[in-house]
């Protein structure tokens, strides 16, 4: 077992290495997410329901921070880690939900699921967005 757990720890590790040079840092996550969501509603206002789900699922399948930047969080998120955690996982099911509802070409399911994904958006920032900044300050 211990050169298993040492393979996979070895594998992770060159993953996030080798993902460093091109992974984006939190900030520029959160600002592609930003114009993400605007593709989104840009969507629902065109009545373009392909925009509307090409945007949810850019949303759902964000870059993941550097490793330096995930361990920063891991390590100084405490208690909250698992609320932090939970509201990223309702980010993302919304975000999927959203698309699915788009591309089965639901309108009012879209306004709809667009609104949990804004709420879940900001539900989280309102809870971690300071703490964050301060782990990333760090």
């Amino acid at each position: 077992m211990g050169g298993k757990f040492f393979a996979v720890l070895i594998t992770g590790a060159l993953t996030g290495i080798s993902g460093l040079a091109v992974a984006a840092d939190l900030k520029n996550i959160m600002a592609q997410l930003g114009r993400d969501m605007h593709q989104v509603s840009d969507g629902i206002m065109q009545d373009d329901l392909e925009q509307v789900a090409q945007g949810a699922q850019a949303v759902a399948d964000h870059p993941r921070p550097s490793l330096g930047q995930r361990w920063r969080i891991l390590q100084g998120m405490g208690n909250e880690l698992e609320g932090f955690r939970q509201a990223d996982a309702r980010v993302h099911d919304q975000a999927v939900e959203l698309g699915e509802v788009a591309r089965a070409g639901d309108r009012e399911g879209v306004v709809k699921h667009y609104f949990e994904l804004v709420e879940a958006c900001i539900a989280c920032h309102d809870q971690y967005r300071q703490p964050v900044r301060e782990l990333m300050r760090e």
